[in-house]
């Protein structure tokens, strides 16, 4: 190169030897050393950073739709309810022992249920 010596440092004013070009008027002028650090992590270990955000997104996703299923599971009698417009206040349920089919029959607000 015509006008450099060799063995002398070129001037501070032309922006060679530093790791970016000064920019005047710049908010981030002092944390220069700090994005070439945080380029560097993210080169080196980009496998880890990207199984880290795959981990990340596919619990989320987990948690969004187990969300969702506990919504539309905390709905479910209403939903019943509407589908098969069923009004009942009392639900019998006999686990052991002969069925009392007949003695819940005779009873009169029995009788007119289907």
């Amino acid at each position: 190169m015509p006008g450099r010596r060799r063995g002398r440092p070129p001037p501070a004013s032309s922006g060679a030897g530093t790791l970016v070009a000064p920019r005047s008027g710049d908010l981030a002028e002092g944390v220069t050393a700090v994005w070439y650090r945080v380029r560097r992590l993210l080169r080196a270990e980009w496998r880890a950073d990207l199984a880290f955000v795959l981990v990340v997104a596919v619990v989320g996703a987990m948690v969004l739709t187990l969300a969702a299923g506990a919504r539309r599971t905390s709905s479910a009698p209403e939903r019943y309810e509407r589908t098969f417009a069923a009004d009942y206040d009392v639900a019998l349920e006999q686990n052991h022992g002969t069925p009392l089919t007949d003695g819940s029959a005779a009873i009169s607000s029995v009788r007119g249920v289907p």
